[in-house]
């Protein structure tokens, strides 16, 4: 994408866009508002299984620019949509406009948090069950599934530590 700089006052142009993107059903839209600050800010869109967030007044600039260019990403991925079920996203977590007081969490010390990223196996006993943000002094790091006897470890694998 380039800049150009007009010297001269020209007439503004209107993008009109042939792209809409759908959104999810309402059900979907109402779960993932308890994930965010402000959702009134936000709208929610489907590419593929992906939902992703993007703030409401650049919706129609994002169909335009996605109309006329290869647009690798869009937004923010929130979550995909497996058998009727939303699976996190990486890159939600790691969003500044996470709702961390709505989502269930799991603080890890020092050793645990190492662990995480380096895409290890968790010995962690949580009675809770599903999908919890991991923290590491407040701060989140990713996503992890609670399943009672066991842990899933959700950090993205191409993204681990590998010498520590």
């Amino acid at each position: 994408m380039a800049v150009v700089r007009k010297t001269e006052k020209a007439a503004g142009i209107k993008p009109k866009s042939k792209t809409s993107f759908p959104t999810p059903i309402k059900k979907i839209v109402d779960s993932l508002q308890k994930w965010i600050q402000d959702p009134s800010m936000f709208r929610f869109i489907l590419y593929g299984e992906l939902i992703l967030l993007i703030p409401s007044g650049c919706l129609a600039d994002y169909e335009w620019l996605s109309d006329k260019l290869k647009v690798l990403n869009k937004g923010t991925a929130l979550a995909s949509q497996k058998h009727q079920k939303l699976v996190p996203e990486h890159a939600f977590a790691l969003s500044v406009h996470l709702n961390k007081n709505n989502l269930d969490t799991i603080e890890l010390d020092k050793e645990q948090a190492l662990a995480y990223l380096r895409k290890e196996n968790l010995s962690i006993h949580e009675e809770k069950r599903g999908f919890a943000l991991a923290l590491y002094e407040g701060l989140p790091l990713g996503w992890v599934n609670l399943l009672g006897t066991r842990i899933n470890n959700l950090y993205p694998g191409a993204w681990r530590i590998r010498h520590v």
